[in-house]
């Protein structure tokens, strides 16, 4: 087993842990930040301009 096997090893491993962070974040994205479709429906800049539309 050579050095250079062992940092694949690790990329790999790096590349894994990385991939469950961003699914957990992807989870829990609206408990911790907020739902911003929400936000941006729910905004007086928006009611107005559609209130123009119309």
């Amino acid at each position: 087993f050579q050095s250079h096997q062992l940092f694949h090893v690790f990329v790999v491993a790096a590349a894994c842990v990385h991939y469950y962070g961003i699914c957990i974040l992807s989870q829990n994205q609206a408990s911790y930040f907020g739902d911003c479709r929400t936000d941006i429906l729910s905004s007086s800049t928006t009611n107005s301009f559609t209130s123009v539309l119309k």
